[in-house]
């Protein structure tokens, strides 16, 4: 039996086996809004990076299992509040996806605690910012629990830190809430993006146009997967802000910036979880921001970075490595610094309209010549889904599983070549796997996808994407939302991979180039418009009373259990500890020290930390010893100059290393330095001094 085929063997068994792992719970009506007569908000960051040991979702088989972190992965919410009570919070999340199952449970506990009662779930936008070097496993959906990741399976544990963590940061916001004032503005990001899947951008009509209209934009280096350098043109350069200050004195609260690229400026080969270029953007903006602000840490500005219709759009990178998110995550952190002043006021009137249930399959929708189509009544992956796009390739590209394949129309799916259908295999069975691997209850059939305005029906509008949306397919659907209010399209921001994930959405025109985005467009050509006309209608309905929220209970199927963390770690060998270091460390002089500690656990309680705290101390004059700073911020691994991981894994203790890559120039290497540790459990801990070489 061949390899490809035991694998697609096992990718039916997998689903047949399914349905072990359930999410459920109840979701409760809102409290009544309570009018202050002012507008408020207020924000929060927490840590979400659970203990080493996870595989990492987003890169499927290609993907790796954590060893440690660079850049932390946090949560950053946004609280906003109007004069009459009406409030939204705004989540971003270090994860690559958010599953409508995770979204729920965050808002069963928000309304669990006094402070979350007026907020419902109506009300939350959960979005990922899509970094592919966050944990796996924590979907509530068996087909990304069994193949997002390198390893199967749900872990609750995971689950359950996740929403415990996300749902502590958004009460923390709602407490944190004051009178502010909320600003618009809008600019270009150039050099950070382009377009991964141009063969199929160029079949839309829109091409032409939008390629005039970013013909200032730089051209970028010429690579073997982009040989048209009209690919860093084929993208939306924009870049939305929000900046929500205070009333009293003008001081920043948060910003919330929307950007639409992939979060993959790190390879699929790093083997440590990092936020990536949004992180180094995010980390960036607010050392900045609270550095000028001279501000108290408790109250230090939050910068949350949202993503956009990102589906076929790469960053710039050139090798994907460290160097690459530092300089993509600097360029972007300078851009959203640009618009940190001035603006459009907007603080006003909230208001959403949001259904949990809007249907992918048999969804008719009437295109832009009037003619009706219609979605497909079954999900189904397609054969270039399994080679990868050009961010990540797995290594089914290199036997075959190449963008572009297509067959005869068939229907529903029309030109798609089943995944793993046997007969593309060279086996010639009437079997089909695919069909056998995808059943309707391993795929969600229904998304929740909302629009909120703020500051009234002629200002700000949010859409959620329940995906990966195309340039193209997100443009359109800016347009439809935008046509039903009416408003401009460039006040329509879209956030995406928000509430729930189902894969990726093209235009039709791209869905059948098949090329990668269009292969994981699981309910058909249509479904992209079918989105866009959920939204569409629900921007219709601002025009009408808002219906009330009322209680409702949640239920998904999670598929496999799975059970992972420091133990799967055991079998390294020093050998795969260093060749994974390296790729992080990239031949930068390093510095580092390593200590014992207990087994490290995942936990629910926010303020329980899970990672040790690891700092750099300088030698003063006196013999005594003080932090080092740089720039007014603390050299931590807070920040974006260290690398902590697990090293070795005893019965009841593990091994943990801190790796220091002092920032070339700007540490002076005469000095004496040590390493502090603060271990999750108060205890603290020294190295030696030593210094850096000249």
């Amino acid at each position: 039996m061949t390899r490809r085929l035991r694998w697609s063997l096992g990718l039916s068994l997998a689903f047949l086996a399914a349905g072990c792992a359930t999410i459920k719970g109840r979701l409760p009506a809102p409290a009544p809004a309570e009018a202050s007569g002012v507008f408020q908000a207020g924000a929060a960051r927490v840590d979400i990076t659970p203990v080493p040991g996870f595989p990492m979702g987003g890169h499927s088989v290609a993907g790796q299992i954590a060893r440690g972190v660079w850049n932390r992965l946090d949560a950053r919410a946004i609280y906003l509040e109007d004069a009459q009570g009406h409030s939204l919070a705004l989540v971003a999340c270090d994860l690559w996806s958010l599953p409508a199952g995770l979204a729920d449970r965050v808002a069963e506990l928000v309304a669990a605690d006094p402070a979350g009662a007026r907020l419902g779930r109506d009300q939350i936008v959960l979005a990922a910012t899509h970094t592919h070097q966050s944990p796996g496993n924590f979907s509530s959906c068996a087909l990304y629990n069994d193949f997002a990741s390198v390893k199967r399976g749900f872990d609750r544990r995971l689950f359950e830190f996740l929403a415990h963590r996300i749902a502590g940061v958004i009460l923390e916001a709602v407490k944190a809430r004051q009178p502010a004032k909320v600003f618009f503005d809008e600019a270009t990001v150039a050099g950070l993006e382009r377009n991964r899947s141009f063969p199929a951008f160029v079949r839309n009509p829109e091409c032409d146009a939008i390629l005039r209209q970013n013909a200032d934009l730089p051209l970028g280096p010429r690579l073997a997967d982009y040989p048209d350098l009209q690919t860093y043109r084929a993208v939306d350069p924009r870049l939305d802000v929000l900046r929500v200050e205070r009333a009293g004195n003008a001081k920043l609260i948060a910003v919330a910036a929307f950007v639409a690229v992939h979060n993959t400026a790190m390879s699929h080969e790093t083997e440590f979880y990092t936020s990536d270029l949004f992180g180094v953007a995010a980390r960036l903006a607010e050392e900045k921001l609270s550095a000028e602000a001279v501000t108290d840490p408790a109250t230090a500005p939050v910068v949350a970075i949202f993503n956009g219709a990102e589906g076929d759009i790469s960053p710039a990178w050139e090798k994907q490595d460290r160097a690459d998110a530092l300089r993509l995550g600097g360029l972007l952190n300078a851009r959203i610094l640009d618009l940190c002043a001035g603006g459009r006021r907007v603080d006003g009137p909230i208001a959403q309209r949001f259904t949990n249930n809007a249907p992918l399959p048999h969804v008719c929708v009437t295109n832009a010549y009037g003619a009706v189509a219609r979605t497909a009544g079954y999900p189904l992956g397609g054969a270039p889904q399994l080679g990868g796009a050009e961010d990540g390739r797995t290594e089914y590209f290199y036997t075959g599983y190449v963008e572009g394949m297509a067959g005869p129309d068939r229907g529903e799916q029309g030109t798609k070549l089943a995944a793993a259908d046997l007969r593309y295999l060279g086996v010639r069975l009437p079997l089909p796997i695919t069909r056998m691997a995808m059943p309707p209850s391993a795929v969600p059939a229904v998304v929740p996808v909302g629009v909120y305005q703020i500051g009234g029906a002629t200002n700000i509008v949010i859409a959620t994407l329940p995906g990966e949306f195309t340039t193209v397919m997100g443009r359109r659907i800016a347009n439809a939302v935008s046509n039903s209010l009416p408003i401009p399209p460039t006040r329509v921001l879209l956030a995406g991979l928000a509430n729930e994930y189902v894969s990726y959405f093209t235009t039709p025109e791209e869905y059948d180039a098949q090329h990668y985005e269009g292969a994981s467009t699981l309910y058909g050509r249509e479904a992209g418009p079918a989105v866009g006309q959920h939204l569409s209608e629900l921007a219709t309905e601002f025009a009408r009373p808002a219906t009330k929220e009322t209680e409702r209970s949640f239920k998904y199927t999670a598929g496999l259990k799975g059970h992972f963390g420091v133990r799967t770690l055991a079998s390294d060998t020093p050998a795969m500890l260093e060749e994974a270091l390296a790729a992080v460390v990239e031949g930068q002089p390093s510095q580092r020290f390593e200590w014992p500690d207990t087994v490290p656990n995942l936990g629910c309680d926010v303020s329980r930390p899970v990672w040790p705290r690891v700092r750099i101390e300088r030698r003063m004059s006196d013999g005594g010893w003080e932090p080092l700073m740089l720039d007014g911020v603390a050299e931590s691994s807070d920040g974006l100059d260290f690398v902590t991981m697990i090293v070795g894994v005893g019965q009841s203790n593990v091994r943990w290393r801190a790796v220091w890559m002092p920032p070339p120039g700007r540490v002076d290497t005469a000095g004496n330095y040590r390493f502090a540790v603060q271990t999750p459990d108060g205890r603290k801990l020294w190295s030696g001094p030593f210094q850096l070489p000249p």
